[in-house]
């Protein structure tokens, strides 16, 4: 048990030392034959979508670590994926849901390299280990069974050590199990050209239907600025948590929540990106101004530029969430309704997506880790705060509505807003919003640095890393395969 207890101590400091970007970097990529892709295909017909999924995110690996890690994305691009992917056969991901699981699959294999012995284990040292680690368990229990010296020993220590005996067996059998129906194990396999054992395993993880198990991100943090500037400041204990150190800590915790993303949610925002990197490619880039593209194509640039132009970008994010506020609440009103809804009537799927995706840029600006070119500074809250104590509305909606009579030029939230409702083109405007809101969404993925992407995942995921990843695949596809991608159709 010694023996084992040290090869588990070397084992842990081992994937310690490899679990950092620069070793991640020297992996090696494997270009795969006619013979090798044909057995691929051959593969991937036989199984059902959820290890479909899971196969094609260990090929496509690589260039998922590329997204992340200071490596040039060409080099993986061209080794790990365009290797696998046949360019005779159609794309097997049409930028639908089956590319966002597909990210997601990916992600979860990231975190298991970052976050787990994963690298580690699966590798012939660490086969080794398990091998070692169960057969001495085994043997130690065998040992301990066959002693005639238990006699010396009370009853209750005996049993004790029976107990932790048969215990670390039942652990490492479970261990021994898990280990060979991973699929890290099958990629192993495959790469060392055990085909038939690998079929083998494949058969037994559809018998027990593991595949769903890579799906983790269901969630996404919430924080609406309105919202924290209508709170209760009579109150005396939040008037001392405020004038203390613990005030930062407080707009975290208190005034953030987080919220289930549904499907619907996902391919909207999915779609609304596919059709933006692809039908504009040639003159949007995630470079340029966020919220640039949508309202260069329904031409109110000029008349709402200012929101985006010459500005940090979470001062963009606060604009438009206040903005995004004030048009909401104004389109309930019986007296912009007509207005604001007149094509747009059944449009509230739209309008929950616009709300949950400002509330979540809203979040981000409490987490300068996360968010390109840090948080913004509180000038235009205190501002708002000072509105809220010189109006008597009691809601946040009502604070919302009665912005719109305090038009000035440093309030550039107040203008927004004003543009939005008097929507002199008759625009859809809720598709605009969006589209805007997605845009921020793609600018703070990609300009977020690697590392804190990783980091978050560490803490259960980011709804910005899928969002990166999905850039990347959009990107590959579309300049590798633009002759095959779908029809031009909306998709929203």
């Amino acid at each position: 048990m010694f023996i084992v207890g040290f090869l588990k101590y070397g084992e842990r400091v081992w994937a310690l030392q490899r679990g950092s970007n620069g070793n991640f970097a020297l992996l090696k990529v494997y270009s795969k034959t006619s013979q090798e892709r044909a057995y691929v295909l051959k593969t991937r017909a036989k199984m059902d979508r959820e290890e479909e999924i899971l196969f094609d995110a260990h090929y496509m690996f690589h260039f998922c670590m590329g997204a992340f890690i200071n490596v040039s994305l060409e080099r993986w691009s061209t080794d790990a994926v365009l290797s696998y992917l046949d360019p005779v056969l159609p794309l097997p991901y049409e930028f639908n849901m089956d590319m966002y699981d597909l990210v997601e699959a990916e992600l979860s294999l990231l975190y298991d390299l970052f976050y787990t012995k994963a690298q580690v284990v699966h590798s012939w040292p660490g086969y080794l280990i398990r091998a070692i680690s169960l057969l001495g368990t085994v043997s130690a229990f065998l040992l301990f069974r066959l002693d005639d010296g238990k006699g010396a020993h009370s009853r209750v220590d005996v049993s004790i050590s029976y107990m932790l005996l048969v215990g670390a067996i039942v652990l490492e059998t479970t261990s021994v199990f898990a280990i060979v129906g991973s699929t890290w194990t099958c990629g192993y396999l495959h790469c060392q050209g055990w085909n038939r054992t690998n079929a083998m395993v494949l058969c037994i993880r559809r018998l027990i239907q593991v595949g769903s198990q890579r799906k983790w991100l269901h969630s996404i943090g919430q924080r609406n600025v309105l919202d924290y500037c209508t709170r209760n400041q009579t109150d005396w204990m939040n008037r001392i948590v405020e004038a203390t150190v613990l005030k930062k800590w407080r707009r975290k915790v208190k005034f953030s929540v987080s919220t289930k993303i549904t499907m619907k949610f996902k391919e909207l925002v999915l779609g609304q990106v596919r059709r933006t990197m692809t039908h504009y490619s040639e003159t949007w880039t995630i470079l340029d101004a966020p919220g640039k593209c949508v309202l260069t194509e329904y031409r109110l640039l000029d008349d709402m530029g200012f929101s985006i132009k010459d500005r940090d970008f979470a001062h963009c994010i606060l604009i438009w969430q206040v903005a995004t506020d004030i048009y909401l609440c104004c389109c309930d009103d019986n007296q912009h309704q007509r207005r604001c809804l007149k094509a747009e009537e059944d449009d509230k799927v739209l309008v929950d997506a616009i709300k949950v995706l400002s509330k979540y840029m809203g979040f981000l600006m409490i987490h300068p880790s996360l968010l390109p070119g840090g948080v913004p500074s509180d000038s235009t809250i205190n501002n708002l705060e000072n509105l809220w104590k010189d109006s008597k509305c009691s809601t946040s909606s009502e604070f919302a509505r009665s912005l719109l009579y305090h038009k000035r030029d440093d309030r550039p939230y107040i203008s927004l807003a004003g543009e939005l409702l008097r929507n002199r083109m008759n625009l859809p405007m809720l598709r605009v919003i969006f589209g805007v809101w997605v845009e921020f969404l793609c600018y703070a993925s990609y300009h977020g640095t690697g590392i804190s992407h990783c980091i978050q995942l560490g803490r259960g995921g980011e709804f910005l890393s899928v969002i990166r990843l999905v850039i990347h695949h959009i990107q590959l596809f579309h300049h590798k395969y633009s002759e095959r991608l779908p029809s031009d159709a909306d998709t929203l």
